[in-house]
This record gives C-alpha cells, sequence and structure tokens, in this order.
C-alpha cells in the first residue's frame, strides 16, 4: 500500500518510474540495479533447480525410449527448453495475460510442498522439534529448495504499480484509504 499510493502520488506508470520520481536518479538507478540483480539470481537459481529435477526424469524416460536423441536428457537441453516456455511470458504487455500461469504456478508450489512432506513423512524424517537440520537425498526433498524462490515470486514488490493499474480502481483506493487512516488513528 505504501508503494502504491507513492506511485500514484508521483504519477509513476511503473516501480521503476516511481523509484526515480520518488528518488531521483541516482536513486532509480540504484532500485533497478537491484531489481535487475534480484531477477537474474532467482532465474539463475529456479534453472538450476529445473534442471535438477527434470535431468533424472528424463534420462529414467530415455532408459525406456532407445530411439529417442540422449541430448533431451543434457542439463542445457533442459536450461534451453525452460527458458523458452517461460521467457515469452515476461514480455506480456498486462498482468491480465499471466493469470493462468501464475495459477499454475501456485499449484505446482502446492504439488512440490506435499511432494516434500510426504517424502519426509514416508522416509521417517519428520522427528522432534529439537533437530534442527535434516540429511537430504535425492527424491522430492531437493525441490524444497525451489519453495523459497518461488514464494518471493510471490511477494512480487516490483510489479504493484502494474498490479495495481490492472486493478479495479476504487478497490485499490479504498484499500490504500483504509491503510492510511489507520496509520492515522494510530498515531
Amino acid at each position: 500500500l505504501f508503494i502504491v499510493g507513492a506511485a500514484r502520488s508521483a504519477r509513476a506508470n511503473s516501480y521503476e518510474d516511481a523509484a526515480r520520481a520518488l528518488l531521483g536518479p541516482t536513486g532509480g538507478a540504484c532500485v533497478e540495479i537491484a531489481l535487475v540483480c534480484l531477477v537474474y539470481g532467482s532465474l539463475v537459481s529456479l534453472q538450476i533447480i529445473i534442471a535438477d529435477q527434470v535431468q533424472p526424469v528424463a534420462s529414467a524416460a530415455l532408459a525406456n525410449a532407445p530411439h529417442l536423441p540422449h541430448f533431451i536428457a543434457e542439463r542445457w537441453f533442459i536450461t534451453c527448453v525452460s527458458t523458452a516456455l517461460v521467457y515469452p511470458m515476461t514480455l506480456a504487455k498486462s498482468l491480465s495475460a499471466l493469470a493462468s500461469a501464475t495459477t499454475a504456478a501456485f499449484f505446482v508450489l502446492l504439488f512440490v510442498a506435499g511432494a516434500v512432506v510426504a517424502e519426509f513423512g514416508e522416509k521417517g524424517w519428520i522427528s522432534d522439534p529439537s533437530v534442527v537440520a535434516v540429511e537430504t537425498s535425492k527424491g522430492a526433498t531437493p525441490c524444497a529448495l525451489a519453495l523459497p524462490v518461488v514464494a518471493m515470486a510471490y511477494a512480487c514488490h516490483f510489479n504493484i504499480v502494474a498490479i495495481d493499474r490492472d486493478q479495479k480502481p476504487d478497490l485499490i483506493a479504498l484499500l490504500v484509504v483504509r491503510f492510511q487512516s489507520t496509520l492515522v488513528a494510530q498515531r
């Protein structure tokens, strides 16, 4: 709500525009560099996780289908295919175009969380609360590495200005006014 209110007061069309309008050119450049680092780090993490999870499945599938080319199970091929599938979604001009992808990502997140819990339960790894670390193995456990990265995507603070523009103006305005009045009342 703070970001939405600030962007509205600056009449900014994006998070980056709001940063430039409110923090000046140097502050805007710092925000843009921080966003590039955040998004690049997330992309690299997700590509590593995708390759780690898909490679064993692709290798097992190729063992049963020797007529298929073996490069399908290579990390470079898996990374290229996942990039080719995801990159076009980054070019959407409207957030409503990403509604189905976001819904699918949410269900994938639930599936991964369920797979991790099921594996922990199956292998008896749910131990007493005094245990701090659990040794990982192959299977669904490495998927747990994806949970913080994917969950971070739902924070989307850098997309909030575009989300505000896509929403019904009266709903967001009502939330901003209520939030501001709550802050004033607390003072």
